[in-house]
């Protein structure tokens, strides 16, 4: 048996599987490339770095992982879940200046 195999608890892998092809008729399709990290503490008003619970995107996309250090829970850091999340989203250079 693969490493991979022994490894994934959720037993996902399957190298017995054959490719597929599957048409899907869509109206619109999104594509986004791309991705530029930046460092927020620069922009005070964010308070990253200040508060505890600012976090970045990819942060928080590794908290609401299943492979992520609380197994897909976004808990604060005192452990406790929170009763809001606000998102913060911006263009490219919007805060940069």
């Amino acid at each position: 048996m693969l490493e991979c195999v022994k490894a994934c608890e959720a037993q996902a892998i399957n190298h017995e599987m054959e490719d597929e092809i599957v048409e899907v008729d869509v109206g619109n399709i999104i594509v986004a490339t791309g991705f530029q990290q930046f460092d927020p503490s620069v922009i005070y008003e964010y308070g990253y770095g200040r508060y505890d619970n600012v976090i970045t995107g990819l942060q928080f996309e590794r908290l609401s992982n299943a492979s992520g250090p609380s197994n897909g829970e976004v808990l604060l850091t005192d452990g406790r879940k929170p009763e809001s999340i606000t998102i913060r989203l911006s263009a490219q250079g919007e805060d940069s200046g």
